[in-house]
């Protein structure tokens, strides 16, 4: 019994200290009318992505619908020291992708979004 116990808890600090600093919920820069959301940053597969999961108008009220549930950053490489590469971003109602990579600096996750020019926005770290 005294084994299984020691191996659980092994296994749960194990876990803990795998996880990469960038999982979590990150609350975005906002936008043109002051709005931002809440943005859960996971692995989908060997990558990692991220989904809204609250919106708020620029007053801070939740909104519900719109964005909520869609996934905003997809396809993100690990490149090493908390910063990933080769990844997607939607704007906020929008459809078409832009080239983005992001790196984790304290509570700060620093998104670099390029079309023709780049552009990095500093989110917050919310929860995680």
């Amino acid at each position: 019994m005294k084994k299984m116990i020691l191996t659980t808890l092994a296994l749960f600090w194990a876990g803990a200290s795998f996880a990469d600093p960038v999982e979590g919920v990150w609350k975005t820069t906002p936008n043109d009318k002051g709005g931002y959301a809440y943005v859960q940053i996971a692995p989908c597969g060997d990558k990692m992505c991220g989904t809204v999961v609250k919106a708020f108008d620029s007053a801070g009220v939740e909104e519900a619908g719109g964005d909520v549930g869609k996934a905003i950053i997809t396809g993100m490489t690990a490149a090493g020291a908390g910063s990933f590469t080769d990844g997607q971003i939607l704007p906020p109602g929008g459809d078409k992708g832009y080239s983005a990579s992001m790196a984790v600096d304290g509570d700060t996750l620093n998104v670099k979004v390029c079309s023709i020019l780049c552009k990095t926005l500093g989110w917050s770290k919310v929860a995680g």
